[in-house]
Formats: structure tokens, sequence, C-alpha cells
């Protein structure tokens, strides 16, 4: 158990056990999953080949064998095969996954294993044996239109149209400035929000930037808008 950042790689140790010696195992298995997915590793001892699931859990991705110069990957995970190591001793049976978490596999997950021998006996079911978090140190990205991208403003108050995205799904708070220096007080997200411009005909930029719940801010993204509220006079 523990936790990890999204593109280290980290090494998950699983020892499994047969009454008859490992040599009776034939298909190791070890699992990572959250609310929104199910990542699983496979590696079959009689072939020497080590598997992961795809994306829609509906296949095998292309196996290698461990110490190869290959990784195997889908859209979450990554299994670096050269780093991956198998060993039998006895009754017990080692594998050292080697798992790189890619962005999208951000978030808190259990782990599990399960095991089957040569005639097809189990262990009974997945067994959960840990934990594991992968950390956001990814900031959210975003966007910002004043006044629906209108090129001029005749007042000081505008309506900011914003957007961000964040790997993690938790955009939280928002904040804004006229000049990339002094900022307003952080606040919750939302999809728009009244500001006032700073004063004088001219050229004017809104800055903003955004929060995730994990603590990122983001840089700063900005939109200009031409302020003028001065008429024009004839003589």
């Amino acid at each position: 158990s523990g936790s990890s950042l999204p593109d280290k790689t980290v090494a998950f140790t699983s020892n499994y056990s047969d009454p008859d010696g490992w040599q009776n195992m034939q298909f190791l298995y070890f699992s990572v999953r959250d609310g929104a997915k199910t990542i699983y590793l496979c590696y079959g001892r009689t072939s020497n080949l080590l598997y992961l699931r795809n994306d829609a859990n509906t296949a095998w991705l292309a196996p290698y064998a461990p110490g190869s110069s290959r990784v195997i990957e889908n859209s979450f995970v990554k299994l670096n095969c050269a780093a991956t190591k198998v060993s039998g001793s006895g009754k017990v049976f080692t594998a050292t996954w080697s798992i790189t978490f890619k962005a999208s596999s951000i978030g808190y997950k259990r782990t599990y294993l399960y095991v089957v021998d040569n005639i097809g006996a189990t262990n009974g079911g997945w067994v959960q044996k840990g934990a594991w978090t992968v950390t956001d140190n990814i900031a959210p990205t975003g966007t910002v239109i004043v006044n629906a991208g209108n090129q001029y403003a005749t007042a000081t108050a505008v309506t900011l149209t914003l957007s961000a995205t964040d790997v993690g799904g938790n955009v939280s708070q928002m904040q804004f400035s006229n000049n990339n220096s002094t900022w307003s007080a952080a606040q919750s997200y939302a999809a728009s929000k009244s500001w006032t411009l700073a004063t004088g005909d001219g050229t004017k930029t809104v800055y903003v930037k955004y929060k995730d719940a994990a603590g990122n801010w983001s840089t700063s993204y900005s939109d200009t808008i031409t302020l003028d509220t001065t008429a024009p006079k004839v003589t």
C-alpha cells in the first residue's frame, strides 16, 4: 500500500503459494481497481509470458516475456516487461510487477490477487491485498472569454465565460486579475463570472487561474477586449 505520481514506475511484489509446489501454478493475476476502471495483469507461468487486459476488458494485449525490452500498455498503465521479475521457490511463486500509472489513473485504488493452478483450481476468488493512490500533480487547463468574444465593451462591467478541465476531474476553484499580478480571492469554480475591467479606455486583458481538488493551480489564461466608453464628437 502507498502512493505514487503519474508516470512514475512502481514495483508491486506479490506472492502466491500452492501446497504442491510453485510448479503447480499456471496463471498468476494482479489487479488494480477503482470505481471507474479495473486493470488486469497476468503472468502465464507455463508460457513465461506477461499479459495486460485492454481498456474495454474484452481481450489480452500481445504478451511478452519478463525481462524482454518490451512495454505492454493500455490507456491507464504501462507494464514494463524488462523490470518485471518472476521466480519460484518451494511452495511460493513471487512476481514483481513493474507498473507505470498514467495521468488517466489518478485517484484511490485497491489491489487484488488471484491464482489458478495447472488443473484449473483457484484460490477461491479475488483477494484484496492492499491499496494505492495515484496522486494528482497535474494542474487544470482552461480558457476565459470576455463578453462572449465581442471586440469592444462600452462599460467596465463585463461577463466572463469560463471553462476548465482536469485529469482528476476535480476543478474546484478559480481567481481573477486585471494585471496578472494582483489576484482576487479564490472562489468556487463556475462557468461564468461578472467582472469589472480596469478603468480607462483601451485594450484590457482579463486573467484567470484554476485550481483542482489536489491543490494544483494552473498557469494564467487570458482574453482581451477593447474598452471604449467615450462617444465620438463632431465639430
